[in-house]
């Protein structure tokens, strides 16, 4: 049998479903998800149209699952022919189908083993039968053989002699799937599977041939392997294998099996191994773990690393409840709250908590997370990250301490902070620099003039020259003294200490330091000169008064 490769049927798409006898879908052509709007994985393993799916008649009445013509067919052993059945698809429109059934009976017995259903779309002329509300001409159905039924299913259909180790029958899926027609197999057998499967693989296929040997009536035994393509590339496929036929002695005569084209798949998969390899190496060089939150059955899978930062040992057996507690109490309210709030809200979960080890040993943690959903909207799994933060908390304590000490230490010196962005021209003040000021915090951010503003008119110019001076690269410290004005004290001296930060290029960014209230020190320094000159003029006036009274 020569291949047909380009079968068409009046130019209308046929979707061509496989069953097995159990009425489960096994395979499907491409037409199949372009009609009904599902997809291959979706619909094989599944049974005729159970829900979600929802089918009726021509009248609107329901489709029981049970009526379908695939059923039909498998209960009674007989076709089916242009069933106009609606099929309501996942977006919710309505489409109408003429399916046809073919039932599949093993050779030497009148047992079933399949059912092949084909069907179109006839929406448009049901559209147009019930819009004009006239009977048309009836649809002449679309009569397929078995062999251009097989030749629909998306993989390679085979019949295998088990006694001559060769293949029977085989269908025309052989040109797309190796570039071989089903003549130049034919002539290669009956070494057509040694000559073209991988080494590796053809080791593993006498075991698989035994698994048939003693399997159980109907059982599917399936094998992936290596073929070699016509155009020498390696081709990755899955085979459905059952026994056909058995001689009297009960030993396998024939196989009956489809293999389809799983390279894609095999591809991804490695690509998914060696990315998660790659995800896992960086991960752990980085001090970050992984987890896995089955929602269902309620088990974690970590990674080494998630386990040593919540300390559990490799053979602990891990699910939520062990985790939670390990959680430090007065944390697990939070984590909790956390988790509920992102399956609820389908958003990101992400939380900073304590754990405590068995060894008392308190740790932070930061984790991050996602939820999965299924198709009612209803979460399954979570996945995330773990990384220990003890490090940067123990940082961040510290750094909170010291600015804590660094404000005392202000508020004792009267002094404040300062910082100059000369990029955006906006002042940062601490708190302290505020109330030095006698300026109310809520003003800000500030700018160069609004400083400006607050000193005495005498002092202006020098302190201007003072940080051009410092800006300029002059002078590598700013250092001056200057007077303001306070709103409620009056005029006060201010002691400015600062240094100029500078980019790549040597140009001043930053210009930040402090400034230290040196009024009572100015105030001293002033009594201090003023009794100075009070006591050089009480000497210089005894001094005249005695030279005059010495003057002859």
């Amino acid at each position: 049998m020569k291949p047909n490769l380009n079968r068409t049927f009046n130019s209308t798409a046929v979707g061509v479903i496989f069953h097995l006898a159990d009425g489960t879908i096994q395979s499907c052509n491409v037409e199949v998800e372009n009609i009904l709007g599902y997809t291959a994985e979706q619909l094989i393993g599944a049974t005729c149209f159970e829900p979600p799916w929802q089918t009726i008649h021509e009248d609107g009445s329901s489709f029981p699952p049970e009526n379908h013509p695939a059923i039909a067919s498998i209960r009674t052993g007989q076709p089916c022919s242009d069933v106009i059945m609606g099929f309501y698809k996942p977006n919710g429109d309505l489409v109408w189908l003429s399916i046809d059934t073919l039932p599949l009976i093993k050779v030497n017995s009148n047992e079933l083993y399949g059912v092949e259903v084909s069907f179109v779309d006839v929406t448009q002329d049901i559209g147009v039968k019930n819009t004009s509300q006239t009977i048309g001409t009836k649809r002449s159905p679309q009569t397929l053989t078995k062999e251009q039924l097989v030749d629909f299913i998306p993989g390679i259909i085979y019949i295998y002699d088990a006694i001559a180790n060769r293949n029977v029958y085989i269908n025309s899926q052989t040109y797309d799937s190796l570039g071989y027609t089903p003549q130049e197999i034919s002539e290669l057998e009956p070494n057509f599977v040694t000559q073209l499967m991988h080494f590796d693989d053809l080791a593993r296929f006498p075991a698989h041939i035994s698994r048939l040997h003693s399997s159980k009536e109907d059982e599917i035994c399936k094998f992936e392997y290596r073929m070699r393509h016509k155009n020498g590339e390696w081709r990755w496929f899955c085979s459905h294998d059952r026994v056909y036929s058995r001689n009297p002695e009960g030993s396998v005569e024939q196989i009956v099996g489809i293999a389809r084209d799983i390279t894609n798949r095999q591809q991804t998969e490695i690509a998914l191994r060696e990315s998660e390899t790659r995800l896992t190496l960086a991960t752990n060089a980085s001090g970050i773990g992984m987890w896995f939150w089955d929602l269902g059955n309620n088990t974690l899978e970590w990674t080494e690393s998630g386990r040593e930062i919540f300390g559990l040992p490799h053979n602990t057996e891990l699910s939520f409840d062990t985790c939670f507690n390990v959680i430090h109490p007065e944390d697990r309210d939070l984590v909790q709250s956390a988790i509920d709030l992102a399956l609820n809200n389908k958003t990101e979960y992400s939380v900073e908590y304590r754990v405590v080890w068995a060894d008392a040993t308190v740790r932070w943690i930061l984790a991050k997370g996602r939820g999965f959903y299924n198709q009612d909207g209803e979460a399954v799994r979570m996945i995330g990250t773990v990384q220990d933060i003890t490090a940067q908390k123990e940082s961040e304590q510290h750094l909170k301490e010291n600015e804590e000490l660094l404000r005392l230490a202000l508020f004792n010196a009267k002094a404040g902070t300062w910082n100059w962005d000369l990029i955006r021209d906006e002042v940062v003040w601490s708190p302290e620099n505020y109330k030095l000021y006698g300026i109310e915090p809520q003003i800000q951010p500030l700018r160069y003039q609004d400083w400006e503003h607050t000193l005495y008119p005498d002092d202006i110019d020098q302190t201007n020259l003072e940080i051009e001076k410092v800006l300029s690269g002059e002078i590598s410290e700013f250092r001056t003294e200057f007077r303001i004005i306070h709103p409620h004290k009056g005029i006060r001296w201010i002691l400015g200490i600062g240094n100029v930060t500078k980019n790549e290029n040597g140009e001043p960014i930053r210009l930040s330091g402090i400034n230290l209230d040196i009024s009572d020190r100015q105030e001293k320094a002033a009594a201090l000169r003023h009794s100075e000159q009070h006591l050089r003029r009480v000497i210089d006036s005894l001094y005249s008064l005695f030279c005059w009274r010495n003057d002859p």
